[in-house]
C-alpha cells in the first residue's frame, strides 16, 4: 500500500520534471509542464486523502417523509445544470433542487418534491475533473474528491449521516 509520504514524493518528482521540462524546451513543453503538475496536484491530493483514511464529506439525498438516506443517488450534469438521479422500480427518477436564495424557502421548495438534502462522511476518491474536449478540456481540468461508489450496488459508500436534512 502506498503511504502519504511515498505519493507526496511522487507528486514532487512531478513537479521537478515539469520545471525541468520548462528549462529545457520553454513554452514547446507546456502539455508536457501541465501533465506533470497536474498529476503532482492529484498525487498530493490523493496523500491528504489517504490520511484521512480516505472519507470526505459530502451533499447527499434524502426521503423528505421517511428522513432516509437515497444510497443510490448521484448528482450529475445535465444540459439544464446539476440535478440529482436514482433509480426507483427500475426507472430513474430526477430531482432538480430548488434554487431559492432562502435557505428555508430552498428546503421548503426541495419537501414540496419529497427530498431534503443533507451532508455524509464516506468513501472517497481523487479523479481528473474536466469539461470539454481537446486543449479547452485540458485547460479545465482538476483533480477533485468524488464518492467511491460501491460497484455492485451502485450505492454511496456512507461511514456516518451528519445531517439527514430534517
Amino acid at each position: 500500500m502506498t503511504t502519504p509520504q511515498q505519493l507526496r514524493d511522487q507528486a514532487k518528482a512531478a513537479r521537478k520534471r515539469a520545471y525541468e521540462s520548462f528549462i529545457e524546451c520553454d513554452t514547446d513543453g507546456f502539455l508536457s509542464q501541465w501533465a506533470s503538475n497536474i498529476t503532482a496536484d492529484e498525487l498530493e491530493m490523493q496523500a491528504d486523502l489517504l490520511e484521512k483514511d480516505n472519507l470526505h464529506e459530502f451533499t447527499a439525498l434524502f426521503d423528505s417523509v421517511t428522513g432516509d438516506l437515497i444510497p443510490d443517488a448521484r448528482e450529475v450534469e445535465t444540459r439544464f445544470g446539476w440535478a440529482w438521479v436514482h433509480t426507483v422500480n427500475g426507472r430513474s427518477q430526477w430531482f432538480n433542487p430548488s434554487k431559492a436564495k432562502d435557505p428555508e424557502v430552498r428546503r421548503r421548495n426541495n419537501a414540496k418534491k419529497g427530498y431534503y438534502l443533507g451532508r455524509v462522511l464516506a468513501k472517497a476518491r481523487v479523479k481528473i475533473i474536466a469539461s470539454g474536449t481537446g486543449l479547452s478540456g485540458a485547460a479545465s481540468a482538476r483533480p477533485g474528491i468524488v464518492p467511491d461508489y460501491d460497484m455492485e450496488t451502485k450505492t454511496l459508500q456512507v461511514v456516518e449521516i451528519i445531517d439527514n436534512g430534517f
